[in-house]
């Protein structure tokens, strides 16, 4: 991809991008593509997984199961992040 599309995407310049374009891009970075294509509430979802996903890694949380679909993201999200905040030996 050249460097002047990129430019183009960052600045919001110029026609929108291609669908295989911002598909492309996802895939670079490690994210779903609907990521940067989907609607408002799947970015959300995706977001809010991706915050999750850095909490618990910065709470160095190495293993993590949950079960259901009543898990409360957000609020595990601030859990993990109260964790990571806790100096050692807390």
């Amino acid at each position: 991809m050249p460097a002047a599309v990129l430019s183009d995407l960052r600045a919001a310049a110029g026609p929108d991008p291609e669908t295989s374009v911002l598909a492309a891009l996802a895939e670079h970075f490690g994210v779903p593509a609907p990521y940067l294509t989907g609607t408002a509430e799947q970015i959300s979802a995706i977001d809010r997984q991706l915050r999750l996903l850095a909490a618990t890694r910065d709470a160095g949380v190495r293993r993590l199961e949950l079960r259901g679909d009543e898990v409360d993201v957000d609020s595990l999200t601030e859990q993990l992040a109260l964790l990571s905040d806790t100096p050692a030996g807390s």
